[in-house]
């Protein structure tokens, strides 16, 4: 009988923490759009009732049998360093898993502009910062670096010749980062567009040509569209639950369907999310 309970007391200690995590989002639009999708579904630091990715990926967690306890805290245009000055109060709580997203360009080494532009020590001390922040609140979080996507608007503009040059500084900065910080990994978001490309499932904005059938971008060629978002969001939940994203729903009252994509096109991107991250670890 002893052995019974504890057995029992072990399976709803285990379903609660499957069950029970508070995920946390800090960064800006490219965290948010389609702000409108999910708005109240999860809990908005701010106060503006966005939904956006965060409530993409809560939904998409539902599917799978999780019911994480989702927030976020986002601003448009802003960078890890202004959520860090700002609202360090807001980001340091006893979370258990936290994703950061910096502004598109600052982890670039390549020169793209002034603002919020190249710079990446900043990208990697405010990072650092952070880091550091949520583990003072808990030391067992699990913290995700958020690689963004290459902007097809900065090819048109001269500053990289194609895609894939900005998508290797991306990936080298995140990768490097996620590393050298030992979090608990990072996400590949930016190299599943450039996988969705490459396969013809969505066409490079950039170039002449017609790689694909939809895109994956807006139409101001650098925020992520419902396509988009949908993917980014496939790809967070296979990194932190290592789960196959093949076996969810794209029919009626799911994800998919809200974000009023084709089916047939969000099982290709499930597909790309399984391939671009292997159970194993990260790519």
């Amino acid at each position: 009988m002893n052995t019974f309970r504890f057995v029992v007391l072990a399976f709803l200690l285990s379903a609660l923490g499957a069950w029970g995590q508070s995920v946390l989002f800090v960064g800006n639009s490219f965290t948010y759009v389609p702000k409108e999708y999910g708005a109240g579904t999860v809990t908005d630091l701010h106060d503006s009732n966005i939904g956006g990715i965060p409530a993409i990926f809560k939904k998409l967690a539902q599917e799978g049998g999780k019911d994480p306890q989702v927030s976020s805290e986002l601003s448009g245009g802003k960078t890890l360093e202004w959520h860090y000055v700002n609202h360090a109060d807001k980001i340091a709580q006893p979370w258990d898993i936290v994703v950061l997203q910096e502004y598109s360009t600052r982890p670039l080494v390549s020169p793209s502009g002034g603002g919020n532009g190249t710079n990446v020590e900043a990208f990697r001390a405010y990072a650092k910062k952070l880091i550091d922040l949520v583990r003072e609140e808990n030391p067992e979080v699990d913290i995700y670096l958020y690689e963004t996507w290459a902007r097809p608007n900065l090819v048109e503009k001269g500053l990289f010749a194609k895609l894939g040059d900005m998508q290797d500084e991306l990936r080298t900065a995140y990768s490097g980062a996620a590393e050298e910080f030992e979090v608990e990994g990072w996400f590949p978001v930016g190299d599943a567009f450039m996988e969705a490309v490459d396969r013809g499932v969505s066409d490079d904005p950039s170039t002449p040509e017609s790689e694909g059938p939809i895109r994956l971008w807006g139409h101001d060629k650098y925020h992520q569209n419902n396509y988009g978002a949908y993917l980014s969001a496939l790809v967070m939940y296979r990194t932190i639950y290592q789960a196959d994203p093949r076996e969810l729903p794209v029919g009626e009252d799911s994800a998919a369907d809200g974000l009023d994509l084709k089916p047939e096109i969000a099982q290709a991107l499930q597909q790309v999310a399984y391939d671009i991250v292997p159970l194993d670890g990260q790519p």
